[in-house]
């Protein structure tokens, strides 16, 4: 949910007010963001957005409230969030699975020309 908040492009629109694109230091996946320096709470808010760890800490609060205080909503943002993340996990998996598909498709094919000759 950080990664979401704090590099996504979909979020770009919400962090734009509060948020340099292009320069500072890097955050995740190749996403360069500083806060604008403007002061006051447009400089707060920018600082916490491009800082992970602080969005991630404010995300599990959310949720923690979420799940306190509107229950029904709160499982059924969590599950959604834990199906994205147990995606994001299984993700670099697939490569592997297409590659033993292809081993045992090459055994096969291999097995039903001896059986063949």
């Amino acid at each position: 949910m950080s990664r979401l908040i704090v590099a996504d492009r979909v979020t770009s629109i919400v962090r734009e007010p509060v948020v340099e694109e292009g320069e500072g230091e890097e955050q995740l996946e190749g996403v360069t963001q500083k806060p604008k320096e403007e002061g006051g709470i447009v400089q707060a808010v920018g600082e916490l957005i491009t800082c992970p760890w602080c969005v991630s800490v404010w995300a599990g609060a959310f949720n923690v409230y979420l799940l306190t205080l509107f229950p029904r909503i709160g499982r059924l943002f969590l599950l959604v969030m834990s199906s994205s993340g147990i995606a994001h996990l299984l993700d670099p998996l697939f490569p592997l699975f297409n590659y033993l598909s292809g081993y045992v498709h090459s055994k096969q094919e291999a097995l039903e020309e001896q059986q063949g000759s």
